[in-house]
């Protein structure tokens, strides 16, 4: 097969979409046209063998689906064309679909603008405001999930966030049985490799401040499978059996 043969194909290959349930279709060619983006990447030459199909070229993907049409209208034409303002969707709501579809947004006064391959748009301190919150959602979780993890006495538990839906890899409630204190981080399923991605090293500082260096904690990234890993270490000595049994009545009537 000749090398214009194979860049025919990739035009002509038809992807679809289904994003909340809703179906979309589109050609490969249009996504990978803005390669720095998340879909741009996810069907990159170099990323085939990480895709994995519901069915024959179908992909999910967990968003709202209702609002991905403005996200593939970007892909299409360049540009998002917001609603008017008594619109059911708010200006804000696109905001955080193009933060996850890795939308390149440059700040500015004018609203859909194209500059140099780049969206132009005001993005409003509400959307930042609720990244923030989410990060903060993310952290404390976790808190919540290595404080459980030792009344179970564990010594060593690992945490992974995937880029890309997996369906094999989308068993919480199979983990959850076994490792109950991981429900706290179940919500983060498809948004926790997107915080590490940008914050792992802050994240990092702050657990350290925050729980102390008792504990112990990488974060990695397996670019190959697609996957942030989250290793957390306890001591076996931090379960002090006489300064447990100090907290405990058995030793009330003794």
């Amino acid at each position: 097969m000749s090398t214009k043969e194979i860049k025919i194909g990739a035009f002509q290959e038809r992807i679809i979409l289904n994003v909340g349930g809703i179906k979309y279709e589109t050609f490969r060619s249009t996504l990978i046209a803005y390669p720095e983006t998340y879909l741009g990447t996810m069907f990159a030459d170099r990323n085939r063998e990480l895709l994995h199909s519901t069915k024959e070229n179908e992909y999910f993907i967990d968003r709202d689906g209702e609002l991905f049409r403005f996200i593939l209208q970007f892909y299409r034409t360049g540009k998002i064309h917001f609603p008017l303002e008594n619109n059911k969707y708010s200006k804000e709501e696109i905001y955080e679909e193009m933060d996850f579809f890795q939308i390149p947004i440059v700040f500015s006064n004018h609203d859909c603008e194209k500059e140099e391959g780049k969206v132009t748009i005001s993005l409003s301190q509400k959307v930042q405001k609720a990244l923030a919150k989410k990060l903060d959602e993310f952290i404390n979780s976790l808190i919540q999930c290595i404080n459980e993890a030792m009344e179970y006495f564990e010594t060593k538990f690992s945490l992974k966030f995937y880029r890309f839906y997996q369906p094999e890899h989308d068993d919480w409630d199979k983990k959850e049985k076994k490792y109950p204190y991981i429900k706290f981080m179940r919500s983060f399923d498809r948004v926790g490799y997107d915080i590490l991605e940008r914050f792992n090293k802050e994240i990092i500082t702050y657990l350290q401040k925050e729980i102390g260096t008792e504990l112990s904690w990488t974060i990695n990234k397996n670019v190959n499978s697609g996957y942030y890993k989250i290793d957390i270490t306890i001591p076996k000595d931090f379960y002090d059996v006489k300064d447990i049994l100090n907290f405990s009545q058995l030793l009330e009537n003794n």
